[in-house]
């Protein structure tokens, strides 16, 4: 973690200052370096009108199915740039996996993104025949669209979990006392995002900041977050509050790892556990 946070102090404040356009690109091409697990297939779907990427290892299980909303912002990313994460997500949950290139923004501001995560989920529990058989996951920005998804569609899915969540898109939840070092993520950059994103809605909409709405009736959730984030403290908030609401939750808070170390060095020790954990958690709600 410490070799990865120097890495990324010193390449990310340039990337971050470049258009959007260029973030997207450089993610991309950074993305395709890494390998799937062997043996892992994928093939572009339709899933209710949303183009997707299903990922499937190798003993996965074809009735069982998580949803994986890639993190960027709301900005960038798409099924691509988490490709080979999805494959170890899809071997650690013994499922296949559904990663939708949900609209986004600034071409398609709020609530583009929350409208087809919930149609993708809401398809994929209305084939199952059963909410059991379905999850839903996400990372950074798409940690907090799992979290709206989950509870903004026709029925609930078995389970949820977070990676780094970013779920409130105020600027006073990024105005802490004692803010962590972040060397991934600056406080200016979630800012533009999420203006970009909200495109004059309030962020206090809980669709959008799923930490200031209710949150009685959400699945079981485990969200895993690390000590080096800025969206660490409120990751904290939304487990506090949802346990308040009734939630089964578990928190874990991984000591020095940085925003999404487990997408940015899938093998490291420190990865192979936050997925180890997450497959457990999923494979013991999911339906058998």
């Amino acid at each position: 973690m410490e070799a990865l946070a120097s890495a990324m102090a010193q390449v990310q404040p340039a990337l971050l200052s470049t258009s959007v356009a260029e973030q997207r690109a450089t993610w991309e091409s950074a993305a395709s370096g890494i390998p799937l697990l062997e043996g892992t297939e994928v093939r572009v779907v339709d899933v209710g009108g949303v183009g997707a990427e299903e990922v499937v290892a190798p003993g996965a299980r074809p009735d069982r199915v998580v949803v994986h909303l890639h993190g960027g912002g709301y900005a960038i990313g798409s099924s691509r740039t988490h490709r080979a994460f999805a494959s170890r997500l899809s071997s650690a949950a013994g499922c296949r996996v559904v990663v939708p290139d949900y609209r986004l923004a600034p071409e398609h501001p709020f609530p583009a993104a929350v409208e087809d995560a919930v149609g993708v989920l809401d398809t994929l529990i209305a084939e199952a025949g059963s909410p059991g058989s379905v999850a839903v996951s996400g990372d950074s920005a798409g940690g907090g669209l799992a979290i709206a998804a989950a509870l903004g569609g026709a029925e609930r899915p078995a389970a949820v979990v977070c990676w780094s969540p970013w779920v409130d898109l105020s600027s006073e939840a990024l105005a802490t006392a004692d803010p962590p070092d972040d060397p991934v993520l600056t406080e200016e950059w979630l800012v533009a995002r999420a203006q970009e994103y909200l495109g004059g809605a309030p962020a206090s909409n809980p669709q959008a900041s799923p930490a200031r709405g209710p949150l009685g009736g959400l699945p079981p959730l485990l969200a895993q977050v690390g000590t080096r984030e800025l969206l660490w403290p409120q990751t904290v908030a939304l487990a506090e509050a949802a346990t308040r609401a009734g939630a089964s939750v578990e928190l874990e808070e991984v000591p020095g790892a940085v925003h999404l170390w487990m997408l940015w060095l899938p093998d490291a020790p420190e990865s192979r556990t936050s997925l180890e954990r997450a497959g457990e958690f999923l494979r013991s709600r999911l339906e058998r």
